[in-house]
């Protein structure tokens, strides 16, 4: 391997560990550590024998010693010559380690003695006391007693110390000898090891640098260079497959990247066109919806038999459903694109779902039985929150479709409550639910009704109709709120679909109410159905009005006599129209004959004409639509209250009267609001032209049409308008060019400011966004109603003393 550089120089200062050293160095340490290890360990057990030994050899010539002592000391203890016996003792000068010989008579007295000078001229002159015979080896000296013995007879004692200086300075001589020996061994275990170990660090650390090269420039193609069939060459055989393989993966990752950016832009360029084409369909079904569905309400006002009121009502049905589709068709093709995005905005989570919930009430009275539609709205639940009410909205319309569609009699309970989860503080988890007394889905079922494009049995496709989208929907509209959709259901009873979707605490403070006033008084519910009669009971309960409820005419005539003989006569009831045992009109009767002075409110799902006459010819003081409001229903208590306590006669009350007293606005009650108001229409489809030039004519407007935004700009120039009414698609210039061209206009001081409405056939994401950008005011998808048109009208028409034809006057 040529043109690399192996480091052979180690930094102690960062090595960490053992495990952190190259291997080259774990190696020679391994190696000179055992080698060295092993010779001090054979040296150690060397100078230990050689001690031991050398103890037992000094100790056998000590005693040695002492018997020729003791023979030559024999006639001098006999004949008690010590001066003889001094002079054999002094002969052991020739011996160095004897420091001290000692020679005693029979009766155990020192008869002579001999001790050498220490090195530093002191000596020790006592000896040792007599004591049996025998040796003591200390660390430092051996000492022995040994008997003199004449004729089988002891006739004295020798004592005799020696010095082991002299033996542990050879053994230290011999260690210093061994240790040299050591290190040298050493030293040339580490050259030789040095040398030969690179035959096996030498591959792995080359294979540890290919790693490093490859890591920094991804080359594939090096390679390393195999030096033997041992387990080191398996090692380097299998770097070498494996680069190789890498290599193959590399080359299939980029072939499959490339793939996949094409098809990523080929996947883009098909969600272009399939969003484009869907716009252009959704404008193109739209546009003659526009005129059917408009000429359809349009001639429902008109004289019409029977028949043919019935099958104008089918056509407008069907038209209806069409835009449902498109809609739900719209809406699945932005959830797949991942166009769909929320718009959060703070609003009165109570008043969109009464609304929505009011939207469907017509539906419910089309149906051959009586289907009631309820709301319950939980206490402590909050009212306003923030959130995007028109997805909110979208869930709750669909599973309010889906109920309807398959419930044919009974009731739907729309039911709202907060679920307590550990949640952030500015968090709050919201379930809606949509229970219905319908026909009910088997449980293996309930899981596939969530797909695309299914039902829970085929059959029903044709039976009630639908493209099973609805569900999926909800489902992604509540996995974007992070929420969820759910479903029980029981096959002949009924189903509750639940959504939950998490939403944030609005700030704002419930308005101030006066129902304190109503907390006196008492109030008896009488309805067939219980869930209406709890919904009831907690609106009043939420004024601490009291109040009593049952389900049949006979308990509430017994309950209204009981409470009139206890002194705590009912104020108020409420009466469902629909009551078993008798008809409701003859109970009014009955009970205005008895109590006079009580309030009769019915309460009705349904809302047919002529109601207003025949509950006020019954005796009813007021009359209520289901789903019943909880403002709505305290507010008519208000009213009946402060006109009973001022004296004035009320007339018959209707949830229109309450509705007005709720919702002041600068044009409530004047129907000639729209009148005279100069428009100018820029249309060019002829069809949708004359259908919106009949809507204006209806509300009593003066229109000037024109087909394009060209003439739009011709026909500003030399006259002012109160509002346009402007067509985004339009030949020859838009309706986006025009507003444009008309705000530049304004700013130049050439035109008087307008509002412009945007009528567009167009419902895809961006669209409204493009239109304000443009600068319009507002924005009114097609098919165009006749309520639609009116309340953009009433919203953005300046008031009468302020419009063109009041400065004509002037």
């Amino acid at each position: 391997m040529a043109d690399r550089t192996i480091p052979h120089r180690i930094s102690f200062q960062k090595m960490g560990s053992f495990h952190s050293l190259p291997i080259r160095i774990k190696l020679l340490a391994i190696i000179v550590g055992i080698c060295t290890l092993a010779l001090l360990l054979s040296a150690g057990l060397e100078t230990i024998l050689n001690w031991s030994g050398e103890r037992k050899i000094l100790m056998e010539g000590l005693s040695v010693t002492a018997d020729m002592l003791a023979l030559q000391s024999t006639a001098p203890l006999e004949f008690l010559d010590a001066k003889a016996a001094r002079e054999n003792l002094s002969a052991l000068q020739a011996n160095p380690p004897i420091r001290k010989a000692c020679l005693y008579n029979d009766a155990g007295t020192e008869f002579a003695s001999y001790i050498r000078p220490s090195e530093n001229g002191a000596s020790d002159t006592s000896c040792s006391p007599l004591r049996m015979p025998g040796s003591v080896v200390r660390w430092d000296s051996m000492e022995t007693f040994h008997d003199i013995m004449h004729n089988n007879r002891k006739v004295g004692s020798i004592y005799l110390e020696r010095s082991l200086s002299d033996m542990y300075q050879r053994l230290t001589e011999q260690l210093l000898y061994k240790v040299s020996i050591i290190f040298f061994v050493v030293v040339l275990v580490w050259f030789s090891s040095s040398y030969f170990q690179r035959r096996i660090s030498q591959p792995i650390i080359e294979l540890a640098w290919l790693t490093r090269r490859f890591s920094l420039d991804r080359n594939q193609r090096i390679k390393a260079v195999k030096i033997g069939e041992d387990e080191l060459g398996e090692l380097v055989d299998a770097f070498n497959e494996m680069m190789e393989e890498i290599h193959l993966n590399e080359q299939q990752l980029s072939k499959t990247n490339e793939e996949l950016h094409m098809a990523k832009e080929l996947a883009e360029a098909a969600s272009r066109a399939k969003s484009e084409f869907l716009a252009n369909m959704s404008h193109e079904i739209r546009t003659p919806l526009n005129s059917v569905i408009g000429l359809t309400e349009l001639l429902l006002e008109t004289e019409l038999t029977a028949q043919q009121e019935s099958h104008v009502r089918t056509a407008l049905s069907s038209g209806e459903n069409l835009i449902e589709l498109i809609n739900d068709m719209l809406d699945f093709s932005k959830i797949e694109s991942g166009k769909l995005e929320l718009d959060p905005i703070a609003f009165d989570l109570k008043a969109s779902v009464e609304d929505t919930a009011e939207l469907f009430t017509t539906k419910t009275r089309e149906k051959e039985q009586q289907l009631e539609l309820l709301v319950y709205f939980a206490p402590g639940t909050p009212q306003y929150v923030v959130g995007d009410p028109v997805r909110i909205r979208q869930i709750l319309s669909n599973l309010l479709s889906n109920a309807i569609k398959f419930t044919q009699a009974g009731h739907i309970l729309i039911a709202l409550e907060e679920v307590h989860e550990p949640l952030p503080p500015e968090q709050i988890k919201i379930k809606i639910s949509v229970r219905d007394t319908g026909i009910g889905i088997p449980a293996d079922k309930l899981q596939m009704i969530f797909d695309k494009f299914s039902q829970a049995d085929v059959s029903t496709t044709r039976k009630f109709g639908g493209t099973g989208l609805g569900l999926s929907i909800c489902k992604q509209l509540a996995n974007m709120m992070q929420g969820e959709v759910t479903a029980e259901s029981t096959p002949g009873e009924g189903s509750t679909f639940s959504a939950t979707v998490i939403l944030a605490r609005d700030t704002k403070e419930a308005p101030l109410s006066d129902y304190a006033r109503l907390k006196e008084k008492r109030v008896l519910i009488i309805d067939s159905t219980e869930p209406s009669r709890m919904i009831l009971a907690t609106q009043l309960a939420q004024a601490n009005v009291s109040s009593a409820s049952t389900d049949d005419i006979r308990t509430a005539l017994a309950m209204l006599a009981e409470a009139h003989k206890a002194g705590t006569p009912f104020d108020f009831i409420l009466c469902d129209c629909i009551l078993p045992m008798t008809s409701s009109e003859a109970f009014t009767q009955q009970v205005k004959t008895l109590y006079p002075g009580i309030v009769i409110i019915m309460v009705t799902a349904l809302a047919e004409k002529g109601y207003t006459q025949i509950f006020a010819s019954a005796g009813c003081d007021a009359y209520l639509t289901k789903p019943v409001r909880g403002s709505q229903l305290l507010d008519l208590l208000i009213m009946i209250f402060e006109a009973k306590r001022s004296g004035k006669t009320l007339s018959m009350l209707t949830p229109l009267v309450v509705f007005r007293k709720n919702i002041p606005t600068r044009n409530n009650g004047d129907s000639t609001f729209l009148e005279g108001a100069e428009i100018l229409l820029a249309e060019d489809n002829r069809p949708n032209r004359d259908l919106v030039i009949k809507l204006l004519d209806n509300f009593g407007c003066r229109t000037t049409a024109v087909r394009n935004g060209e003439e739009v700009i011709e026909a500003v120039k030399t006259k002012t308008f109160d509002l346009i009414l402007m067509d985004c698609q339009m030949p020859e210039m838009d309706g986006f060019e025009a507003s444009s061209l008309l705000r530049e206009m304004k700013k130049r001081g050439e035109i008087a400011d307008m509002p412009i409405i945007a009528l567009t056939a167009n419902a895809m994401k961006g669209d409204r966004e493009k239109c304000l950008e443009s600068g319009m005011n507002d924005y009114i998808t097609k098919p165009l109603r006749k309520t639609a048109l009116r309340s953009a009208l009433m919203q953005w028409l300046p008031p009468k003393e302020k419009r063109v034809g009041a400065w004509s006057q002037q």
